[in-house]
């Protein structure tokens, strides 16, 4: 995309040799997304949906939409029948990715129960990493304020050694 916005933008290039470089990107960026989605990775369909989309003339070609919602589809139905694992932050990532996009084409309701399971899943994870975000926070000030004192009261402090030594000077 890079190459071909360059292009675009070049007087170097005619405008017609651009334009078809645009269309051949496009045609081969949506052939492996529909391999991608055929063989059951959501994941490179999702990146190649999303490359396609950022392409202005992809819009008027053939809606690979309904074969990408498929393939997410089995994307959910393969998580909510794994067994449950140690919940892990890049997880949080890529579910939340698939069900976002699945509420976004709206086709939460092709399998609720997946969904929901997923979902619980999704939650426990952001549950977890949060917790222990706010544990190496609270650990970080605990080791920056030694005495427990907060900034707010350091600075407090400050303000009134500062008053007082305005107050003693004649």
């Amino acid at each position: 995309m890079s190459l071909a916005n360059s292009l675009s933008a070049s007087p170097l290039v005619p405008q017609e040799h651009a334009e078809r470089f645009v269309e051949e990107l496009t045609d081969r960026i949506q052939a492996e997304l529909l391999e991608s989605a055929e063989v059951g990775d959501w994941y490179r369909s999702s990146t190649l949906y999303d490359q396609l989309q950022s392409i202005p003339s992809a819009s008027d070609r053939e809606p690979v939409t309904p074969v990408l919602v498929r393939c997410a589809l089995q994307e959910l139905r393969r998580l909510a029948a794994e067994p449950e694992q140690e919940p892990h932050a890049a997880n949080l990532e890529l579910m939340t990715e698939l069900l976002d996009f699945l509420w976004e084409q709206e086709a939460e309701d092709e399998l609720p129960e997946e969904f929901a399971v997923v979902q619980d899943r999704a939650e426990r994870v952001r549950t977890a990493r949060d917790a222990e975000r706010n544990e190496r926070l609270r650990q970080y000030q605990a080791q920056r304020e030694p005495d427990g004192r907060s900034d707010e009261a350091r600075d407090r402090a400050l303000v009134t050694e500062l008053m007082r030594k305005l107050e003693d000077t004649p």
